[in-house]
């Protein structure tokens, strides 16, 4: 799914039940997890895990962000390429 983000949107903190993977197609915006700001920017690919509790805040010209909720089976398979799920979440 693509999804559109319109300039300066602000989406609250929140999370998805479900992990996500984020590519940034276009555009720029700042992530918060917890008291951290990270600049995600064009190019990106942002792996979310289910419950992370996020905020964004998108740039004066939006966003635009292809997003993907892998299967189960595709999530086993990234142990095996050094996506270890089960570590603790680092930015």
């Amino acid at each position: 799914m693509v999804r559109r983000y319109a300039p300066a949107r602000e989406l609250h903190f929140h999370s998805h039940a479900e992990p996500r993977l984020c590519y940034v197609m276009r555009g720029n915006f700042e992530e918060s997890i917890g008291a951290r700001r990270y600049e995600r920017r064009h190019g990106m690919i942002l792996y979310r895990p289910a419950g992370l509790n996020h905020a964004e805040q998108f740039g004066k010209n939006g966003s635009m962000c292809g997003l993907l909720t892998p299967s189960p089976d595709w999530l086993g398979l990234t142990n095996e390429f050094g996506l270890h799920r089960t570590r603790r979440f680092q930015v």
